[in-house]
């Protein structure tokens, strides 16, 4: 075999070997974690910081569309996720039923959808603190997805007040509601330094401090 056609074979080797690894590395792609976690929903809410059956919900179709998760097993999927009173609720149905994803989501907002009022929401907002465990990046953003859902509710007049006063109420829940005092006073620090700075800016400096 002349030196060409060794070159030659040794290329083609080495073609068919990159092509193999894109193909390996493509699959780890496709198989990577989902950045949203999907936790199991057992029913009513009953510490702070339980999600709600809404919450969850949008967390489950997050998470099905990062893992393309086709829609004849979104059914089986949310079963999965399901324990306690929920999945309780949702086994005592036929099997025609439990296997509608849309049935399953209906059966649950038909017995664990709470029925929230901007009051309510305004003292949960109101009474929001860290929990035990709970890093600032998760406090931070139960915060702001409280004050999102007081939004999705409120009358125009509501509305109007909520958008004048967001900013500084969540700055002020997140300071006031740490559960550490030396965390606290950092944070107050932050915030009186960064007065004219939006929430999310300082929310950037406090995950840095959290880290």
């Amino acid at each position: 075999m002349s030196a060409e056609e060794i070159a030659r074979v040794i290329a083609e080797s080495n073609r068919g070997i990159a092509e193999s690894l894109a193909k390996s590395l493509q699959g780890l792609r496709l198989h990577a974690q989902p950045s949203v976690r999907l936790s199991r929903f057992t029913g009513f809410p009953r510490k702070p910081g339980d999600q709600t059956l809404t919450e969850w919900l949008e967390d489950f179709e997050a998470y099905c569309r990062q893992c393309e998760v086709r829609n004849a097993d979104k059914a089986s999927l949310l079963i999965d996720h399901l324990g306690g009173n929920a999945k309780e609720e949702v086994m005592c149905h036929s099997v025609e039923t439990r296997q509608s994803c849309d049935r399953i989501k209906q059966i649950l907002k038909d017995r664990f959808m709470g029925r929230e009022t901007y009051q309510s929401l305004n003292a949960a907002f109101y009474s929001r603190q860290q929990m035990e465990g709970e890093g600032l990046a998760d406090y931070s953003r139960a915060l702001m997805k409280l004050y999102g859902r007081m939004e999705g509710i409120a009358s125009t007049e509501e509305k109007n007040a909520l958008a004048s006063l967001k900013e500084g109420a969540l700055k002020e829940r997140l300071v006031s509601g740490a559960r550490d005092a030396s965390t606290r006073r950092e944070l107050r620090r932050i915030e009186m330094s960064s007065k004219d700075k939006a929430f999310l800016s300082i929310r950037n400096e406090v995950l840095t401090l959290d880290r």
